[in-house]
């Protein structure tokens, strides 16, 4: 039985200041002896802005963790570069992270995640190493994603739906069954992965739903109800004020391990809203003072991390081509 599980987050520039909060909660609740690796995918162009401060801010954060973290260009499971990583792209990026992981389970983060309670393996696998999720809410948004990806890998009829596996992190997978989607697409397509995921505007976890509806039937062999495992602050909580009440009771569930703050919510929410976040940080012991609060409430901004270095190599680099 598989005692670690490493942990994917596809990052970009805009949600560094995420990402280093992030860090900061997993030194307080991740166990070493259950997290594996912690890789950080960089899907973002601006390699060398990203880097520094990565390297300066954050990886700091990680504490004991630190030795844990694989900072890793998204080339290296892509293979080659985007000219502009988008929404689309880095879907795909993480399906294709499986070529990394090291453990038979990984966990998919986005920045925007942050620990609240400890994450041991007890939160993550059953005593018989089925993966916990929370199965009961299905995202009827998104089910021509599911339909067209279960009617994709050979599914007939239509697909029970009993239990439905969620559409945001964290989201645990299996790697083998990662690959083998990876492995039925190129070899059905004679393409690239990531060419026929963009062209077939598939969606990441109901892709994997999807496989798993078509090829067993049901993700009963794979997975088991979790309960409530994470709150997300997204842009309907903008308006929805029911919503950002309930957080407030459903907070106190045991099996809620994660806060999720999406950029819109840093970029766009009244002092309120971001007041009733920074309250969860301080409860949680994520932040220690206002300054603090503010800080991880407001949006990255590349004055903060000058880019001198990367200018002059540049300019290197241009007059060694003239």
């Amino acid at each position: 039985m598989d005692q670690k599980t490493d942990v994917v987050v596809v990052a970009f520039c805009d949600e560094l200041r995420l990402l280093k909060l992030q860090a900061r909660s997993f030194a307080k609740y991740a166990s070493g002896e259950s997290i594996g690796n912690i890789y950080i995918i960089l899907h973002d162009n601006k390699v060398q802005e990203f880097t520094r401060y990565f390297k300066k801010h954050i990886l700091p954060e990680y504490g004991h963790l630190r030795g844990k973290i694989r900072l890793t260009p998204y080339t290296s499971v892509l293979g080659h570069r985007l000219d502009t990583p988008n929404w689309w792209t880095q879907q795909s990026i993480k399906i294709l992270a499986s070529s990394l992981v090291e453990t038979a389970h990984y966990l998919i983060l986005d920045c925007k995640n942050h620990l609240i309670r400890p994450l041991e393996r007890s939160k993550l696998y059953t005593a018989d190493n089925k993966m916990l999720m929370p199965l009961g809410h299905y995202h009827k948004d998104f089910d021509d994603k599911l339909q067209n990806a279960f009617k994709y890998f050979g599914g007939e009829g239509t697909p029970v739906l009993d239990k439905a596996l969620p559409t945001i992190t964290p989201f645990l997978i299996k790697k083998n069954i990662a690959q083998n989607i990876i492995n039925h697409i190129e070899t059905k397509e004679k393409k690239p992965f990531h060419e026929v995921f963009i062209e077939q505007k598939f969606t990441e976890f109901f892709l994997y739903f999807g496989y798993l509806l078509a090829r067993y039937g049901s993700i009963d062999a794979f997975y088991a109800e979790s309960g409530l495992i994470v709150l997300a602050y997204f842009d309907d909580c903008l308006h929805d004020t029911d919503k950002v009440d309930s957080f407030d009771t459903y907070i106190n569930m045991e099996t809620v391990y994660s806060l999720g703050v999406h950029r819109k919510i840093v970029d766009q929410a009244d002092s309120r809203l971001k007041g009733r976040i920074a309250h969860h940080w301080k409860t949680y012991g994520l932040v220690s003072n206002e300054e603090e609060a503010d800080y991880f409430s407001s949006m990255y901004s590349s004055a903060e991390n000058p880019n001198r270095l990367g200018f002059l190599s540049s300019i290197k680099e241009f007059i060694a081509r003239v």
